[in-house]
Formats: structure tokens, sequence, C-alpha cells
């Protein structure tokens, strides 16, 4: 169906490490199946001429781990396929991978890590979000991390990766080579600090995008408290690329966390680098608190990314929030794409009994694309009540309304959205 699913490289060193190595002792399986209906009274997300549309939904999933020996191990897969039956898209078969692994071949001296990640993404960022204006994406990372233990204060880490990344229809299929080293220097029992250094070389395939190598060269500080974390990193980027004029400039982030309570945490992030898309969409994919990929247009050329985002969770017995607002500053180097986007989002989750439990979400995103001077205005409020049949059986039924307003009248469109589902077994409740 699809030219690629998961490249044969990146499969062969999952399942090594899940099903062929020694070192897995008690791998967990849990499986999930279900089915699903929703209704959409505009199905193609359009702003005249709108399409009321039933979809039929079917579901496996699986969530796959393994953190009993020296291989660490976490997979959640997904694969949902839905059908239009008044024919506004055809059939869709969405596969979704998370996954990544970690063994310890010396213990705190060498370890190998993978990860691989399959999702969707718009080929248009600026576009509605349908199928016709979705492809699939895969991210894959591999490398060992290797540690020499100077003296007691003194230790040095190096971290050679290998990267590669996948489009469907956008021709930027790309190899990264990384090699990366740090020296890190124990200041203090709370803090950490020392120089720090990357080379990475991008490699693309469409032999119409120039290749480029990046390089850092700065200082990273590590510290920790019993209730707080941070990491800064400061320093600067070099840009060489074939047939352009070399760039350079400040690179630099901040990250903090802090633990409020046993179950609630905030969490701060700023940054200021010289990237790639590829790049940014592994990193979102990793730790979306650094910025998810949502407004973020795929394309081979370098870019200067700025992004501010503050986040903050509480898991609690009963009731479970969290919130979190951004705003990215996109400052391609070739390409008119350049884009300010401020986001803000909200998730509610209330325990009503054991078995039923209702959920509240909105999210809301401006998108300014400064170079063709375009406003987008997105809008989106849910709510959800699930109902636990049985230990293994859940059923749940979701309402929702999206609503976009746009300088570029074409663009603008108004949703409703109703869906039910029944799920036996495991479920990942972002997709399914």
């Amino acid at each position: 169906m699809y030219s690629r699913i998961i490249g044969q490289l990146e499969l062969t060193i999952l399942v090594a490490l899940l099903f062929g190595s020694s070192v897995v002792t008690a791998l967990e399986i849990k499986p999930g199946v279900g089915a699903g209906l929703q209704y959409t009274n505009n199905a193609a997300l359009t702003s005249d001429d709108e399409d009321d549309d039933l979809i039929v939904k079917g579901y496996l999933g699986a969530n796959v781990s393994e953190n009993t020996g020296p291989v660490n191990a976490h997979v959640l897969a997904s694969l949902v396929y839905e059908k239009y039956t008044d024919n506004t898209f055809g059939d869709q078969y969405n596969f979704n991978l998370n996954s990544n692994a970690q063994w310890d071949i010396i213990r705190d001296r060498l370890n190998w890590q993978v990860a691989d990640y399959f999702t969707r993404i718009r080929t248009n960022s600026l576009d509605s979000d349908t199928p016709d204006n979705q492809e699939n994406a895969n991210a894959f990372s591999t490398g060992p991390s290797i540690t020499f233990s100077i003296s007691p204060r003194n230790s040095l880490f190096l971290n050679p990766v290998f990267r590669d990344f996948y489009y469907e229809d956008s021709d930027t299929d790309n190899q990264q080579y990384e090699l990366g080293g740090q020296w890190s220097y124990q200041m203090y029992r709370t803090m950490d600090v020392g120089p720090v250094g990357r080379v990475t070389k991008i490699d693309y395939e469409n032999d119409q995008i120039q290749d480029y190598t990046i390089s850092f060269l700065g200082i990273r500080v590590n510290g920790r408290r019993p209730r707080s974390a941070y990491t800064v990193n400061l320093g600067k980027n070099y840009v060489q690329r074939d047939g352009f004029d070399n760039v350079s400039g400040f690179d630099g982030d901040v990250n903090f966390r802090y633990s409020l309570t046993g179950s609630s945490s905030l969490r701060a992030y700023a940054s200021k680098v010289i990237t790639d898309a590829s790049s940014d969409l592994l990193r979102s994919e990793e730790d979306p608190d650094t910025g998810d990929f949502q407004n973020e247009q795929i394309t081979g050329d370098v870019l200067r990314n700025s992004t501010a985002r503050l986040a903050y969770s509480n898991e609690g017995s009963t009731l479970d929030t969290s919130f979190w607002l951004q705003y990215r500053d996109f400052d391609y180097k070739e390409q008119p794409d350049d884009r300010t986007v401020k986001s803000i989002g909200a998730k509610l989750g209330y325990n009503v009994t054991p078995l039923m439990r209702t959920d509240i979400n909105g999210r809301y995103d401006k998108v300014k694309q400064t170079d063709i001077n375009r406003t987008d205005k997105k809008y989106l409020v849910g709510g959800a009540l699930s109902y636990s049949l049985s230990r293994d059986l859940l059923t749940s039924f979701r309402i929702e309304y999206r609503k976009k307003d746009s300088t570029v009248d074409k663009a603008e469109y108004n949703e409703f959205s109703a869906y039910i589902n029944l799920v036996y077994g495991f479920r990942i409740a972002d997709i399914f």
C-alpha cells in the first residue's frame, strides 16, 4: 500500500533488541482491538459545499515493554482503518509507531540506543488536516553512548548517531551522520559543567536539495535539586552548505523542570537554534514539550527555530489536569515559509466512578506567515465520556468542534463531529 512502512534496517535493529537478544528477560505484550463509528458534518473541511460523512473505523494496537534486564524498551504501535461511507475520501490505513530501546552493554560505560517514530503529518502545514493533505513520515535514530570516567569529577561522553528520515510524498528524504562529545566536570555535588560540541552531516536523496554540515561548539551546565533539575546549552552554530553562503549564529536552549507536589510538575523550555525540519520532527516525537510539529513545514531548507514553551501537569487519583502555552518563530534561510506560531491548550480528566471517566480538552493556534501576509486562527474544543464494561472492554463517546478563521477565505471551515468506539485490551487514547 505504502512505498515503505519501516525500513529494513530500522525493523531489523528493533526486532533484534526485543526478540532476538538473550538479554531480554521479561517481554510484556499488551494487544488491543477495537471498532468505531464517526459522524462529521464537514468531512473535507471546506469553507463551502460542506459534505457530511459517516466513517467506519477499525483498530489494532499493542504496547510492548521490557525493563527488567539490561534492555529497557517501550513500543507503542497501532493501525487504524477508516472507511468513508459517502466516499469523501478513499479507504485509509493509518499506521503509528512510537518506539525506543536502550541496551546497557557495559553498565555506566557503553549503551546502545534505538528510536523509531512513524506518524502522519500534513504535506502543506497551512492546509486542512484531511487525508488528501497527509503523508506518512518515519524518523529513525540509533547509536552508542560511550562514557570515559577520567577521574571522580571528570567524565568524557561520546555520542555517534545515525538518523534516517523518510517522507511518503515530500521529496526530502535524508540521512544524518552526527558525532557529539561533552567533557563534564562536577563543580558541585548538584551541578556539572563543561564544553560540548557536535558535527552533523545531512545528505538528501533529492539531488536538487543541497547537502550541508552543521557544527556546534558551546558549554553545557546541568543542575539538580531535590525537586528540580535544569540543563543549559549555550554556544555557536556554523552551517556549511554547498552552493549557498555559510550561516552562523548564536545557538542555545534552557530546560527547567520543577516538581510542585508528588503528582504535579511544571516545565519551562526555551531555545534558539539553527536546525532542519527533520530534526525538529524527531525532537517533537521524542519530547513533545520542546514544541509540537503541527504548524511546521517539511522542507530541505536550513531554518532558525526559536521556541518558548511552558507546561503544567497534575496526575491525581481522581482529577488529571494539564495545560501548556508556547510561542514559536520559524525563519527559513531560502524558502518563503517564515512564520510565527502562538498556541495554548488544556486538558481536564475526571474519574466520576471507578468505571466511568470524563475528559474535556481545548486548543487555540494562531499562525502568521510573514512572507505572504497570511494569518490563520484555529480553535478546537472537545469532550469525551468513557465507561469500562469489564476489566478489558472499554467504550467511549466523544464530540468535537473545530473552526478555522483565515485571511484566505477558502481556507476557513467549521466542523462538528461525534464518535463512538469499543475497544478490547490495550487502547492508545490519542489514536483511537
